[in-house]
């Protein structure tokens, strides 16, 4: 059984206060939703592994295991662009399912260099059933918004992670002052 994170989904007051006293410039409602953007995503990843030891997998698992089913043939570059996860980590990934006899991979048919990636039967019945014992209570969950608030919701997450991709660290190295 995992451990459940139960932190606070917002900073605590007081450490808003420390860094407001040192740092001029800091902005506490940036990191107050950049905070529990972060601690939420964990939370959820979580309970999704709590809920899915019931059939061996965890959430990252269950993620792979979810593009490769609904893709049914992708690659590596795909699984890894689909869940914002660098090739190295899929590469990891891919090997331990592949050894638990969930996936194969094959040659590439027009990319020599690349392969492909498919659910074997055994990893196919356990996405599917493990479907149900992430979906269900997700939506359970999920109720606690109106169907619009999770339309607003999911377009304010966008915008914030457009606007990280257009202005990110990647985009344009700062010098250290």
């Amino acid at each position: 059984m995992t451990r459940q994170r139960t932190g606070v989904l917002l900073i605590p007051e007081e450490h808003l206060e420390k860094h407001r006293r040192r740092f001029s410039r800091f902005k506490p409602l940036n990191a107050q939703v950049l905070f529990a953007v972060r601690a939420l995503a964990q939370r959820i990843n979580d309970d999704s592994t709590e809920r899915l030891t019931e059939v061996g997998l965890t959430a990252r698992q269950y993620n792979y295991l979810s593009v490769i089913y609904v893709e049914e043939r992708v690659t590596p570059n795909e699984i890894g662009r689909l869940i914002h996860t660098a090739n190295p980590t899929v590469t990891s990934m891919l090997n331990a399912l592949e050894r638990d006899g969930l996936i194969v991979r094959e040659q590439h048919p027009a990319d020599g260099r690349s392969s492909v990636v498919t659910l074997t039967p055994r990893g196919k019945a356990l996405y599917e059933r493990a479907f149900q014992l992430h979906h269900d209570p997700i939506e359970e969950t999920m109720a606690a918004l109106t169907t619009e608030e999770r339309k607003k919701l999911v377009d304010v997450l966008v915008r914030l992670g457009d606007s990280f991709a257009n202005t990110g660290v990647r985009k344009k190295k700062r010098k250290p002052r």
